[in-house]
């Protein structure tokens, strides 16, 4: 029982953090995909 109680701990773990880093990715993406936006309307590439 102790080893299933480790397990789904470090499965629960490794979901929550792959859910946090695509998450954040998803935000750095959107971050910098905002950014380009406002350069383009003062004209600099």
């Amino acid at each position: 029982m102790a080893d299933a109680f480790i397990y789904m701990y470090i499965v629960g773990a490794g979901t929550a953090l792959g859910v946090a880093t695509v998450g954040l990715i998803t935000w750095k993406i959107i971050t910098r995909n905002q950014k380009p936006k406002l350069k383009k309307k003062r004209g600099i590439v």
